[in-house]
């Protein structure tokens, strides 16, 4: 994730404030303020604080970043039929 963000030019706590305005969370931990006049001078968003295209893009790739690597490594270390395998080790324990 910081690899996507340096190479993009954004500091975390400004791609922290972005990802909020999108999900219209609110947030007290970053100065907003500063942030805002960044993000504007960068042209991630409008003179009223609307979400830029590439913005949105930025939030998705980050998004979809973590998405493929959690189901990449559910598949690697489950398997495709962890179910069954579930069933079975369960059927190798009998209850008392």
């Amino acid at each position: 994730m910081y690899n996507i963000l340096i190479k993009k030019k954004i500091t975390p706590n400004q791609f922290y404030l972005l990802y909020c305005m999108k999900e219209n969370f609110s947030t007290s931990l970053v100065n907003v303020s500063l942030e805002l006049r960044q993000l504007k001078k960068n042209k991630w968003i409008d003179d009223k604080n609307t979400l830029l295209p590439k913005s949105l893009l930025l939030i998705n790739e980050i998004e979809n970043y973590f998405k493929v690597s959690k189901t990449k490594t559910s598949k690697i270390i489950l398997g495709n039929n962890f179910h069954d395998n579930l069933t079975t080790y369960r059927e190798l324990f009998p209850k008392g």
